[in-house]
């Protein structure tokens, strides 16, 4: 009996479903964002958002500053970033970057069609993003 009950488990063993190798790869991390500037994490209530950008070749994301940290991962084509004081970076698909935080900057899909995946880091009824126009208390955060 214990030879059949031995025999059993080699089998089950033996015949055992095998997975692909699960590997774990980190696309960005950093504590200094892609310009060498400071973040800093919200003290309200976390929320974390993870949304997608499409930005169709040419066209730009008008002057906007980010209130809390974030990361980028361009899914598609490339995107080129530029501060209020010049500073440019040109980010490819495959690449991942740590945003600039409460500073102006913008951006210009370059080449073909872009798409970003974002996550920000936020706070509870904490805007992701502001324009030159927004609530006075955050725009004057933006340098």
């Amino acid at each position: 009996m214990r030879v059949l009950l031995f025999l059993l488990v080699g089998l089950l063993l033996y015949f055992q479903p095998t997975y692909a190798e699960v590997t774990v790869q980190v696309l960005a991390q950093n504590s200094v964002t892609w310009d060498g500037g400071d973040f800093r994490y919200p003290t309200s209530l976390p929320q974390i958002t993870v949304v997608k950008i499409k930005v169709p070749q040419g066209d730009q994301i008008p002057e906007h500053c980010h209130p809390v940290p974030l990361a980028a991962y361009v899914a598609k084509g490339a995107i080129q970033v530029t501060t209020s004081a010049g500073v440019q970076a040109v980010f490819n698909e495959g690449q991942s970057f740590i945003e600039v935080m409460n500073r102006w900057h913008r951006g210009l899909g370059v080449g073909t069609d872009t798409e970003l995946i974002v996550v920000y880091a936020g706070a509870k009824n904490l805007p992701l993003s502001v324009d030159r126009n927004g609530p006075a208390e955050l725009v004057k955060g933006c340098e």
